[in-house]
């Protein structure tokens, strides 16, 4: 056939389904003509056609309708063959060997374990491709395609350890080589923007190759391992390129996931070079990273970013946009000062929900507790945009929750400050806000927060009772509250009983100013 037919031919199979409800293209790729089609055109020659538009045709067919070869395995070895080999991957004209980067993850992810007895094949065009840079070139994302089939291949198609070593040395090693040669080289100081991009790109191959092991055998573990020294000297080489920072930090995510605890002692280095060099395009990127880690390992975190706390508040101040001489501050650097206030609540929350509150005691962070506190009750007392304030909210609740008990902590001292801080600072402050006009307390977010004041509020109760009723007895009355409210709150026993005394004091004062 003509290759015009040829190819109207198959991009009318590969249009077939698309007017098809999922039920019935399952059932067409199950059994009659339409199957009998797609079965054809496998076991035909149409994968070495001359033209390029008919192979890429029929390996977007493959991809679209790999149910068939499910069902079919021994149709498999020609296809990986091909799309590997000289008519994919290897192919000299770049287009095909773009799409085959592409449609080979897609098959891959779509077969799974099926692809075990085919390894060797897809690894082996891989690794001819990814070597080869000067006759094949390839584009950055086909690189991170390739990379990310590797990482496929090894985590998700059933191999066993020692296949698994074999496969990932097998592209690894020459890539790491890659990242040596291009640090040790001299380059990065010449042209840091072209260089830093090529290292970049480098990195995030790393990152999308991890992406797909999530639980690493031992020895694929170990081989990881032995990447984030490298990893390490990339970002000391170039710390003030944001791509280089930026692919470092999905690295690194990566990485979090797939090492679990054994990347802990190797996360604090990383952390001072990115926060030093951080800006307000990926302070963002620096806080996921920091909470990250708060998420997953919870208190054992604690060793990993306790030297990061104070530098990463400090420069969040740095980054925030200041009000010129005549006191005004555009609307989009208001904006941006509440987002980075934001990353500052968030970071802190995580913190204290996730249980690492032992990095605010350390002798690094703790002389700067108070100012810690004093930053936390802005956000709850000072702001009105209603989720950051439940985020400070949440933030005190937790903290109280687990320093303010009898035996909570053996630092006595800081316990009492933490006490004379909520009952003396924070709690009157709170009080004031949401009598405040300005409080809305019909808004269903702000609401909330006065279900959160109310919780703080049973909480104090519970844990330090006697101090609680001092304060409702004398810091109450001089605020003005009326003594039937005063008598609410000193018998107050539930989160729901502070609540209503909340909302009622709120709208009797408030029916009073009117």
């Amino acid at each position: 056939a003509r290759t015009s037919e040829l190819e109207a031919a198959l991009r009318l199979v590969f249009h077939y389904c698309e007017g098809l409800s999922p039920a019935a293209t399952s059932l067409a790729l199950e059994a009659g003509p339409f199957r009998q089609v797609i079965e054809a055109l496998h076991q035909s020659d149409v994968a070495y056609h001359p033209h390029r538009e008919v192979v890429i045709l029929y390996y977007d067919i493959v991809v679209r309708y790999a149910k068939v070869l499910k069902e079919n395995q021994e149709l498999l070895p020609g296809i990986l063959s091909a799309m590997s080999g000289t008519q994919g991957l290897q192919h000299p004209h770049p287009r095909v060997r773009s799409r085959s980067c592409y449609l080979l993850l897609r098959l891959v992810k779509e077969m799974g374990p099926i692809l075990r007895p085919f390894v060797e094949t897809a690894v082996g065009g891989i690794q001819g491709l990814l070597t080869n840079h000067t006759s094949l070139p390839l584009q950055p994302d086909d690189s991170l395609y390739l990379f990310e089939t590797t990482g496929l291949l090894i985590g998700k198609a059933g191999l066993d350890e020692s296949e698994q070593q074999r496969y990932l040395m097998a592209v690894i090693t020459p890539h790491i080589r890659s990242i040596e040669e291009i640090i040790s080289s001299g380059n990065l100081s010449h042209d840091p923007d072209h260089y830093g991009g090529i290292l970049a790109n480098f990195i995030a191959a790393v990152a999308y190759m991890s992406k797909p092991i999530s639980k690493p055998s031992p020895e694929v573990k170990k081989i990881l391992l032995g990447i984030i020294p490298v990893l390490l000297s990339a970002l000391q080489s170039l710390p003030t390129n944001e791509h280089v920072r930026g692919k470092t930090m999905i690295a690194l995510q990566r990485m979090i996931i797939c090492l679990n605890v054994d990347i802990i002692p190797r996360m604090s280095v990383f952390l001072e070079l990115l926060i030093s060099h951080c800006d307000t395009k990926d302070i963002l990127d620096v806080t996921q990273l920091l909470n990250q880690l708060c998420i997953k390992f919870k208190s054992a975190a604690a060793p990993s970013i306790d030297s990061s706390v104070m530098p990463f508040l400090r420069k969040c101040y740095e980054l925030i946009p200041r009000a010129s001489e005549d006191g005004d501050l555009a609307p989009h650097l208001i904006t941006e000062q509440l987002s980075i206030q934001k990353l500052i609540f968030i970071f802190l929350q995580h913190i204290v929900t996730r249980n690492v509150t032992s990095v605010l005691l350390s002798p690094t962070n703790g002389p700067q507790l108070e100012e810690i506190l004093r930053v936390m009750k802005e956000g709850a007392v000072s702001i009105m945009e209603p989720s950051m304030k439940k985020t400070c909210l949440t933030f005190f609740h937790g903290l109280v929750d687990q320093w303010a008990g009898q035996s909570d902590i053996e630092n006595t001292q800081i316990q009492t400050g933490l006490i004379r801080f909520m009952f003396e600072s924070l709690l009157p402050d709170l009080l004031r806000c949401i009598l405040s006009p300005e409080f809305n307390e019909r808004d269903a977010m702000q609401s909330r927060n006065v279900s959160e004041i109310a919780k703080l509020l049973g909480l104090l109760k519970l844990k330090r009772k006697q101090d609680f009723d001092n304060f409702v007895r004398t810091q109450l009355r001089v605020m003005g509250f009326q003594s039937e409210i005063i008598a609410a709150f000193e018998q107050a026993s539930s989160n729901k009983d502070f609540e209503t005394s909340l909302k009622s004091t709120m709208s009797s004062l408030k029916c009073r100013s009117k």
